[in-house]
């Protein structure tokens, strides 16, 4: 269980840019079963707690400080990703 209340960044896909997109229910933490096998599918992203692997799927980190909420159930990312 999640004891933080803090969401520092977002798993999200370098190829989807700047935009709005829908955020996934799960909150990906540090040794949590399946990361590996989660769907992000494009247009989405998940919320990533500090030192939780990305999972397949996604292939970059966007801290918080570079989105802007919309709704509940969105973010806007203000700039373009790029891999690391």
């Amino acid at each position: 269980m999640c004891t933080s209340s803090v969401n520092a960044s977002v798993a999200a896909l370098v190829q989807d840019g700047a935009g709005e997109f829908q955020v996934i229910e799960t909150v990906i933490q540090a040794g949590m079963a399946g990361i590996a096998e989660l769907e992000v599918p494009a247009g989405h992203v998940a919320k990533i707690m500090t030192g939780a692997p990305l999972p397949k799927c996604c292939d970059s980190v966007v801290m918080v400080r570079r989105m802007a909420a919309t709704h509940s159930y969105a973010l806007m990312i203000e700039a373009e990703m790029r891999m690391a």
